[in-house]
């Protein structure tokens, strides 16, 4: 997808949507490993995770998580504004 951006010649935005697919396990294993949970106190990252663990049991052990990952690039050209 190509967008006008100001004095910019051209920008352009490129994505990827990939997915995968987890059990509770490897899950659980992530957990602790993004959005500050390592920071949590053990009795309530305990808390997280055995809840974590019996959502993903509740639906059948499994899950499928898609990502959108984007990427932005643009040329710039001259400001004719802004005189050296």
């Amino acid at each position: 997808m190509r967008l006008p951006v100001a004095h910019a010649a051209s920008a352009e935005v490129r994505g990827l949507l990939p997915s995968w697919s987890f059990v509770t396990v490897e899950w659980l294993d992530q957990i602790p490993t993004f959005g500050g949970h390592s920071t949590f106190a053990p009795e309530t990252l305990d808390e997280l995770l055995s809840g974590t663990r019996a959502t993903i049991d509740e639906i059948g052990g499994s899950f499928t998580m898609r990502y959108a990952a984007l990427a932005l690039t643009a040329r710039r050209t001259a400001d004719p504004a802004v005189t050296a």
